[in-house]
Parts: C-alpha cells; sequence; structure tokens
C-alpha cells in the first residue's frame, strides 16, 4: 500500500515519499507544542483535558510526517490514531460544556477511548474506517459546542474561522489526486495547504474552549 496515495503529490523513492506533504505535516506539531505551553493559564479544572488535548494534536504532526514519509504499517497507525485522539477530546469537550459530565470525568472518558480506538485501529482492516465513524459523533459534538457558545466570538474570530473552513474544504476536495487542483510534481500541494489550515483550526478551537482569563476569550 502507497501511504498518501489519495493526497496528489507524486511518491518518490527513499525515506521521504511526499516531501511536501510530509514537511507540512509538521504544522500539528508547531501548534500541539503552542497548545502545551498554554496549558499553565488555562482554568485549573480544565487543565488536565486542555494538555491531552495539546498533546493529540503534536501527535498528529508525528504521525503525518511518518504516514507521509516512511509510509510504514505503524505510521499508519499512529496516523489514524492521532487523528482519532483529536476527535476523542472534541467530543469530551463538548459533553463537558453541555454538562454531561465533569472534566475529571471527561480525561478519565478520553483517555479510555483513545486506548480502545488504538486497539481497534491495530486490529480493524480499511484503518480510515475507525476514523470516519468518530468523525460523526464529533462533528455533533463541534455542532453542540459552537450552539452553545459561538454568538461570544469575535467578528473577526467568526470570519477567520468560516475562511479557514472553506480554505480546509477547497484543499481536500480540489488538491486530492484527481482533483481540479493536483499537481503531483507541484511544490504547492493542496494536501500540504489543508494541514496548514487545518492545524490553524485546531489552535484556534484549542484557544476558545479552553479559556486563561475567562469563559469568553477568544484569538
Amino acid at each position: 500500500m502507497d501511504f498518501g496515495a489519495n493526497d496528489c503529490e507524486a511518491i518518490h523513492a527513499g525515506w521521504l515519499a511526499q516531501p511536501v506533504n510530509a514537511w507540512s505535516s509538521l504544522a500539528y506539531l508547531a501548534a500541539g507544542l503552542w497548545l502545551v505551553r498554554r496549558v499553565g493559564p488555562v482554568e485549573s479544572d480544565r487543565k488536565a483535558l486542555a494538555g491531552i488535548y495539546a498533546m493529540a494534536v503534536a501527535a498528529n504532526g508525528v504521525g503525518s510526517w511518518f504516514f507521509h514519509g516512511p509510509g510504514t504499517a505503524a505510521a499508519g497507525w499512529l496516523h489514524d490514531l492521532a487523528i482519532a485522539a483529536v476527535l476523542v477530546v472534541i467530543v469530551a469537550v463538548a459533553l463537558v460544556d453541555l454538562g454531561r459530565m465533569s472534566p475529571a470525568q471527561a480525561v478519565r472518558g478520553t483517555a479510555l477511548a483513545t486506548v480502545v480506538v488504538g486497539l481497534a485501529l491495530a486490529v480493524a482492516e480499511g484503518l480510515g474506517l475507525v476514523v470516519i465513524t468518530l468523525a460523526l459523533p464529533a462533528a455533533g459534538a463541534v455542532v453542540l459546542t459552537v450552539r452553545r457558545g459561538i454568538w461570544a466570538a469575535s467578528t473577526t474570530s467568526l470570519i477567520g474561522g468560516a475562511g479557514l473552513l472553506a480554505v480546509v474544504v477547497l484543499a481536500a476536495a480540489a488538491g486530492r489526486t484527481g482533483g481540479v487542483l493536483c499537481r503531483p510534481d507541484s511544490l504547492m500541494q493542496g494536501h500540504a495547504v489543508f494541514h496548514l489550515a487545518t492545524a490553524s483550526l485546531l489552535v484556534g478551537w484549542g484557544v476558545w474552549v479552553f479559556p486563561s482569563r475567562g469563559p469568553t476569550e477568544m484569538l
């Protein structure tokens, strides 16, 4: 199996199969490390959950780099698990915001769910299927979280988030293999843009749901 074959960039021989996609994926690592640094000022009851989220975001950088680089079976597992971990945290935060569980319960639930998903990914056929199934409840959780507090956001934050989301959708749809913007040998890769835009969105979401000065803190 050629990992990244659906992500447009030509697959090369050597230790980096898709160099542009591989190096751009380190945006997640940078985003996660930045989020780790701001865990300290986060409201005390959410520090642990904020730390898990930051580490999950950073893990996407490692997993995606190995996925688009060496492309081993272990890389595929780590890539999917890191995505799943972020989705699990998003669901947990939404449940906390909706009053369905405490932050401490969310931390325990997140750890357990990530272990279960990791085991499922290790034995499942079609690893991406597990991640896709997690995307549905995660999407629902995002919608609920947004409905709960989106109007507290500044106009700038709303416009910026909507713009980034539009870039993510365009890059994913038009920049994939066979897409209208796909140029396999170009240094400008749609999937790389997808990496940068989603990393920015993950930072914005983390700042929003883990405020350091109050419930309405925004980017």
